[in-house]
């Protein structure tokens, strides 16, 4: 019952908030992500950005384990 209801969280993280963080940081990525070739000083900010867009699919891994928000 415990796991339901931690994988309903989780479905309702990524519908509200998961989904809005990934697209916004998906477009700055892109952006970004050429830059990373002419100047190693965007290494870090593309690399943050790049996990910023994969919280999505951190949500859904949590989701179908259904994982705590804790842990």
């Amino acid at each position: 019952m415990c796991k339901c209801l931690c994988s309903i969280v989780w479905l309702l993280i990524l519908i509200f908030i998961g989904y809005p963080v990934g697209f916004f940081f998906a477009g700055w990525y892109v952006l970004f992500c050429p830059l990373e070739a002419c100047c190693d000083g965007c290494s870090g900010i593309t690399g943050f950005l790049l996990k910023a867009t994969q919280f999505p699919l951190y949500c859904t891994k949590n989701m179908l384990a259904g994982n705590g928000l804790c842990g």
